[in-house]
């Protein structure tokens, strides 16, 4: 979620105690446009990340975040895309792949 977005939310009135993002950078914004208007992360708002990415843990507050393998989902992606590209079709394939929540100090 980019600064915008959480600025936007947070000024259409919508109340809510947690935000959940699509990556740790997107939930870096909205740590930083939500401390703009005055809140306190995570005495006001929750805020989750999703990747784990290395500044995950050296932001202030440390940014709880959801932990995933990239060696195996880029390993995964690969060899669906081989299978695509053999079959010369679509593969229409559901993937589930474990994850960890990685709790710090933004929930």
């Amino acid at each position: 979620m980019r600064i915008k977005k959480m600025l936007d939310i947070i000024e259409s009135g919508l109340q809510f105690d947690g935000v959940f993002c699509f990556n740790d950078i997107s939930a870096i914004g909205a740590i930083q446009a939500l401390r703009e208007k005055g809140y306190s992360i995570p005495d006001d708002v929750s805020v989750v990340g999703y990747d784990d990415i290395a500044f995950a843990h050296f932001i202030q507050p440390k940014l709880t975040t959801v932990r995933i393998d990239k060696q195996k989902e880029g390993e995964e992606a690969f060899e669906l895309l081989y299978e695509m590209i053999k079959r010369k079709e679509f593969v229409n394939k559901k993937l589930v792949l474990d994850v960890e929540l990685v709790v710090r100090e933004t929930t």
